[in-house]
């Protein structure tokens, strides 16, 4: 199944900040050149692939394919950046920033076949994943975990809530089940014929199945679950916050927007609690 290719807003936004110059610190060399040909490379900060420099595997695909995630380099300075000791997420991603600073407000005209271009570029790697999924993946097909190639950030955000209702369900399950133990056991023992009165007599603090987890299902549990909801929220501002940069008129996104900002605003003073 066929990714859908980085976004033309997002290509574009990245030449129209890059001063058509590789972001290497000192380096001039042109990204387009005169004949309107790409010369350079779009580079992932964080690999696209597992074998890739900098790969996070706690990323989501869409991430490895925004506009925080690239940088546009020469040949020679992508291949001196693949040495991870000296050129770490932080080093690439100060680097990008100083760039654009420098040349931001340049005004850049990059033809729509160069972007075309460096879309179909980047696919490649896209096209790939689809591949080690559907076709090379290690563990049989009934068992591995299928990755929606087509879906956006915002839908894979949507599942990730999804498995996390589904998680406190699970735990909601297990809380109610621990406080059926003691009652479940006394019939156990009714049915052996051994008088439970023996279990009742002894006393609480004693008995290992009076309170059992009860610290990891009344307190870690919880604090888990409620720090990904924070987090996920979070993580909803700051994508829609880039989308804003590549598309500012766009009123579902402004909307979206407001929404995720005042729904982590209530999280920030604490009126929002796990259910």
């Amino acid at each position: 199944m066929a990714r859908k290719k980085p976004t033309a807003d997002v290509v574009r936004a990245l030449f129209a900040r890059s001063g058509n110059r590789c972001a290497f610190p000192t380096c001039d060399q042109l990204l387009v050149n005169a004949k309107n040909q790409f010369v350079g490379q779009t580079c992932h900060i964080e690999a696209a692939l597992p074998a890739g420099q900098r790969y996070n595997p706690q990323q989501t695909e869409e991430q490895r394919r925004a506009y925080d995630n690239l940088i546009l380099l020469c040949y020679a300075h992508h291949v001196e950046t693949n040495d991870t000791s000296e050129y770490t997420v932080e080093v690439l991603k100060a680097m990008k920033q100083d760039h654009e600073k420098k040349h931001g407000g340049v005004s850049l005209e990059i033809d729509d076949s160069v972007i075309e271009g460096v879309a179909e570029d980047i696919q490649a790697y896209w096209d790939r994943i689809d591949r080690l999924n559907a076709l090379e993946h290690v563990a049989p097909p009934d068992v591995a975990v299928p990755i929606d190639s087509k879906a956006t950030f915002l839908q894979v955000l949507e599942s990730c809530r999804d498995t996390l209702e589904w998680l406190i369900s699970c735990h909601d399950a297990l809380r109610e089940s621990n406080e059926r133990l003691p009652d479940d056991f006394c019939r156990l023992l009714e049915f052996i014929g051994v008088d439970p009165k023996m279990y009742n007599d002894i006393f609480p603090h004693e008995n290992s199945l009076v309170n059992r987890d009860w610290e990891i299902q009344n307190m870690a549990l919880p604090n888990g679950i409620q720090r990904m909801q924070v987090d996920l929220v979070h993580l909803e501002i700051r994508f829609l916050e880039e989308c804003l940069k590549t598309d500012p008129e766009s009123q579902e996104v402004k909307d979206r927007l407001d929404q995720a900002r005042r729904q982590f605003a209530e999280m920030a003073q604490g009126e929002v609690a796990v259910e």
